[in-house]
């Protein structure tokens, strides 16, 4: 038995703590009482996540425009989902995951209709675009990134980056930093001042790399117990 329910590449469930924090948007936010309960019950910590926020002129991001120029000399280009495009987006997404994150903890399989679904909903609210597909030469896509402004914090100007991911066979070509910068130059041509690094795994040795040792804003964990 898994607390809580419902593990999925979103990571929309957890249990999250310290709760001084105020929430911001797409995370699991839930009062730090339930980690007491879960671990009273019997449970213990299967999975970690953390979150942290860095400013937009972290220098590592910036460093990555080689590799985004490098990209566009290559051919590769950069989609933005909107209303018009936002199912057929949504499918290729839908499908990058299941190829992505099939061997990740975190992954759980939904349907092709439920992602449509509730993923639909995160592209029309946006007035400010941050969720894109990579294409290769043959317009292909092979990779892409979730992010979207902190809408519960609109004062604070941040930008929540959530998930992302480039398909096996197109890793160590620079393209996850090329895509990185693309966000980041998004965020300051909209004036953002910071990005939320949303719930990483602890042991995500590429993101520390990029943002360096920076403060935890807030941890999560996922529990479980054997009850057979």
């Amino acid at each position: 038995c898994r607390g809580p329910i419902n593990m999925s590449v979103w990571q929309n469930f957890r249990i999250s703590y310290p709760e001084k924090n105020p929430p911001f948007y797409l995370e699991p936010f839930t009062l730090e009482y339930y980690k007491d309960l879960f671990i009273k019950n019997g449970f213990i910590t299967k999975h970690q996540n953390i979150t942290t926020i860095v400013s937009i002129d972290k220098r590592r991001i910036k460093d990555y425009i080689n590799c985004y120029e490098q990209s566009i000399n290559e051919g590769y280009s950069y989609e933005f989902l909107s209303k018009e495009n936002a199912v057929k987006g949504i499918q290729d997404i839908y499908f990058l995951t299941s190829q992505i994150f099939k061997d990740s903890y975190s992954f759980y399989n939904i349907s092709e209709e439920e992602f449509l679904y509730f993923t639909q909903q995160y592209v029309i609210a946006q007035k400010s675009n941050y969720i894109f597909i990579l294409k290769n030469q043959k317009k292909e896509s092979v990779g892409f990134f979730f992010a979207a402004p902190d809408i519960f914090n609109p004062k604070l100007k941040r930008i929540v980056l959530k998930t992302m991911g480039v398909l096996p066979e197109y890793r160590r070509l620079g393209l996850a930093k090329a895509m990185f910068y693309f966000i980041y130059q998004n965020a300051k041509i909209n004036r953002r001042r910071e990005l939320i690094f949303s719930t990483m795994a602890v042991e995500n040795k590429q993101i520390e790399s990029l943002i360096g040792k920076s403060a935890v804003y807030r941890k999560y964990e996922v529990f479980e117990k054997n009850i057979l």
